[in-house]
């Protein structure tokens, strides 16, 4: 999650988990407010950019689905 221009991990999970994961995001993404940006960082080092969410935003996963991620 990248809030004030610095990434910080919120979980680590494993990836048979991510549609589990990326499921349970929208409470905490509320929570924190819709400008906070959203990636994923793969075992390799490769980010899977997620965006930004907004309280308009009731499904984080087709958000994330429609974007390619």
């Amino acid at each position: 999650m990248n809030e004030s221009g610095a990434w910080r991990r919120v979980v680590e999970f494993d990836a048979s988990q991510r549609e589990a994961v990326l499921a349970a995001l929208p409470p905490l993404a509320r929570a924190l407010g819709g400008g906070a940006r959203w990636c994923v960082l793969h075992a390799d080092g490769t980010r899977e950019w997620l965006g930004t969410l907004s309280e308009a935003t009731a499904d984080f996963a087709r958000e994330a689905a429609t974007t390619g991620v």
